[in-house]
């Protein structure tokens, strides 16, 4: 019997969601999809208001529970939220088309990775 977990293809790497609060980063990977989400929210209790930057470069698939998930961070915080709008690193077109589709694009300051290519983002990951 085929335990590939249902709506994940199996030519995709799996979602990976890391917190690096020194940095105030979320790093996003593979397919963001609910089994991502579920293992982040189990490994933090954090309400995610420290987080100022996403990664996003390394996404291959989102589906609700990751949109739901960059929501969580663009969404009012209270009357200590910071005024400014998370930046989103690296996103695809796909990604920033989808969140234009959806309407809360503006939730979000699109920038480019600095190098373009994912590299400045990686030296921020602590060793493996």
């Amino acid at each position: 019997m085929d335990r590939t977990p249902r709506g994940h293809d199996v030519g995709r790497p799996a979602g990976r969601v890391q917190a690096l609060p020194d940095e105030r980063l979320l790093v996003l990977k593979g397919d963001v999809d609910l089994a991502a989400v579920e293992t982040f929210d189990r490994s933090t209790s954090d309400d995610l208001a420290w987080v100022r930057s996403i990664d996003v470069s390394g996404v291959s698939f989102v589906d609700t529970q990751g949109l739901g998930l960059l929501l969580r961070v663009a969404a009012p915080r209270g009357r200590d939220a910071p005024t400014e709008r998370p930046a989103l690193l690296g996103a695809s077109p796909q990604v920033q088309q989808l969140l234009e589709m959806l309407g809360v694009d503006a939730l979000f300051e699109m920038r480019a990775l600095p190098g373009g290519d994912g590299a400045a983002a990686d030296e921020l990951r602590p060793p493996a």
